[in-house]
């Protein structure tokens, strides 16, 4: 009786763990293309022409992989927010795997945060031409469209906010 008891609780613990790793990997993307920008050059990251971005950052700091993974675990909520600013598309990113994405770390009332560019690519090309320092400088894109966005993600809570699509121009 003990032995088959035990055997029920093993099998339940092993179901509870499967479907909490099921619904982790849910929301799970890790980008083909992605860079960590330095936090010295977090202040030009935010210097964005048509959109908007974080401007009351208190400092800006260097992301570590963990930071990284945490991210990624939660990527597809993206999706399920809606930016205030833009009306593209209905302020709604649809797709993110055509896109090269850079992250910089900062922070606002001890809280910290990535913010993350999100720059689309027609071809890995691109990264060799039109973005060719993309992995050490931040790419500032005046207008483009839901080509370009950006968002914050909360490193506590796990959630994105303030999405902004640039502008068309």
């Amino acid at each position: 009786m003990i032995q088959r008891f035990r055997f029920i609780i093993i099998v339940s613990i092993i179901m509870i763990l499967g479907i909490m790793n099921l619904y982790s990997q849910k929301n799970k993307f890790v980008p083909k293309y992605s860079t960590i920008i330095l936090s010295n050059k977090g202040a030009d990251m935010l210097r964005q022409c048509s959109r908007a971005a974080p401007d009351t950052v208190d400092s800006f700091f260097n992301l570590t992989s963990n930071d990284v993974q945490k991210l990624e675990n939660n990527f597809k909520k993206v999706l399920k927010i809606k930016a205030k600013d833009c009306c593209l598309l209905n302020g709604m990113i649809k797709n993110i795997k055509n896109y090269c994405f850079q992250y910089v770390g900062f922070v606002i009332n001890n809280k910290k945060y990535i913010y993350i560019n999100a720059l689309q690519m027609e071809s890995v090309q691109d990264l060799k031409t039109i973005y060719k320092d993309w992995k050490t400088s931040p790419i500032i894109i005046c207008d483009g469209g839901n080509s370009f966005w950006g968002v914050i993600y909360d490193l506590e809570t796990g959630l994105f906010t303030q999405l902004s699509i640039n502008g068309v121009g």
